[in-house]
């Protein structure tokens, strides 16, 4: 069953906070088309979750939050319990994370220096982290291959 998550409000996604938001999560299933309500993210309107990913096994979902005053990496079991900082950047925050294929990794970008974020990658309790690029212009949007034995990734690097 291919699932899909979603915020009840798409300006979570924007990051606005105009007025007070519901901070609820639904799951939707291509086959039965139903929709099952789940209370999983921070209820505090001024913290900002967003940019959900499943495991592929449909186990975790890691997200990126502001809840400890940076945008960074945060993972937790499906139904909402268990959730945990991974990462700690504090220049430029850390975001877009995507799982391995058998769901032992997680790709990520993070802030640098002059705006220029990186490529990091780190097993899905957040050690063994590694750095990817190295400041060579903005990095972002990684994907992991099928096989898990590649990332690729956007990048605004100049030169031929």
């Amino acid at each position: 069953m291919n699932k899909v998550f979603i915020f009840s409000l798409l300006l979570l996604f924007a990051g606005c906070s105009a007025a007070k938001v519901n901070k609820t999560a639904m799951l939707l299933s291509d086959k039965e088309l139903t929709v099952k309500e789940i209370k999983i993210l921070n209820q505090d309107e001024t913290i900002d979750d967003r940019h959900p990913v499943f495991s592929p096994d449909g186990s975790k979902i890691a997200f990126e939050s502001d809840r400890s005053g940076d945008i960074n990496i945060w993972i937790m079991d499906a139904g909402g319990n268990n959730q945990k900082q991974l990462t700690f950047n504090k220049i430029g925050g850390a975001h877009d994370p995507a799982f391995s294929p058998d769901g032992q990794r997680i790709v990520f970008v993070a802030g640098g220096v002059r705006n220029r974020t990186d490529i990091w990658v780190m097993n899905i309790d957040g050690s063994d982290l590694r750095q990817i690029t190295k400041g060579q212009g903005s990095n972002y949007s990684p994907a992991w291959s099928p096989d898990g034995k590649a990332i690729a990734f956007i990048s605004s690097r100049s030169g031929a």
